[in-house]
């Protein structure tokens, strides 16, 4: 197998490729062949070093991925070889092989493609738990979505409108605000060249009722501004680096 490794604290650059025997699943778990990999801001902060928790090099990066399960060990039932799983297991996803515990894959329909389901998880199960745990959102509300080109971000998007709500998109780039677009934003703000407060306020007539924050930094305070009454600002995560 290879497998991505992280020698020490530092830039993604640093990462090393390594190539050693296939392992082999022991009781209760399974050994996954690993078909994609789910890239996230948080395997960035894991290889830096920043991140809350520390974890010692060596170490391989990567928190989700789906493959094809060929070999489980002792004692699991309910998973087979041949099946095709997902998993978020934390650390270690950016190889082509990884043991993983039984009970921490599921299963993916046909209908759903490897590559999709390696980055489903973490981004859509943070976009559900802040729009329905952390708040909750009406039809007939108005969502700002800030970073909305990224995975969170556009998983935002995409549960804010299943949801019934009015999506606004704010990005940085051309590129990500039509990719907001294509999730199904209503209205796009290039905020890096357009006053987020101002234009958040004339598409929302007045006020937004959510903002759904991933990326802090220079853009929380004038979205915070940008709310109407009763409104609601949704702290997820600091990807711009201040807190």
């Amino acid at each position: 197998m290879q497998r991505i490794v992280c020698t020490r604290w530092g830039p993604p650059e640093d990462l090393v490729l390594v190539e050693e025997a296939d392992p082999v699943p022991g009781e209760g778990q399974v050994l996954v062949e690993v078909a994609a990999s789910g890239v996230n801001f948080v395997d960035a902060l894991f290889v830096a070093g920043t991140y809350q928790i520390k974890v010692p090099p060596p170490f391989t990066p990567g928190s989700e991925l789906a493959g094809t399960v060929t070999a489980v060990g002792p004692g699991v039932e309910l998973i087979e070889v041949g099946d095709r799983v997902l998993s978020s297991l934390g650390l270690g996803a950016f190889a082509t092989h990884a043991v993983v515990p039984a009970l921490g894959v599921t299963r993916i329909p046909e209908s759903l493609d490897l590559a999709t389901a390696a980055a489903l998880v973490q981004s859509y199960c943070t976009a559900w738990f802040a729009l329905h745990r952390r708040t909750t959102v009406r039809p007939e509300e108005t969502v700002l979505v800030l970073g909305a080109g990224g995975g969170v971000g556009l998983a935002a998007i995409d549960v804010a409108r299943a949801q019934g709500a009015r999506v606004i998109a704010a990005a940085s780039t051309d590129e990500k605000l039509e990719a907001a677009r294509a999730m199904g934003a209503a209205e796009t703000i290039a905020y890096e060249r357009e006053d987020l407060k101002v234009r958040a306020r004339e598409l929302s007539d007045g006020g937004v009722d959510v903002v759904i924050d991933p990326v802090g930094g220079p853009h929380t305070d004038p979205a915070l501004r940008a709310l109407g009454v009763f409104g609601r600002l949704v702290v997820i995560g600091f990807a711009a680096g201040s807190i």
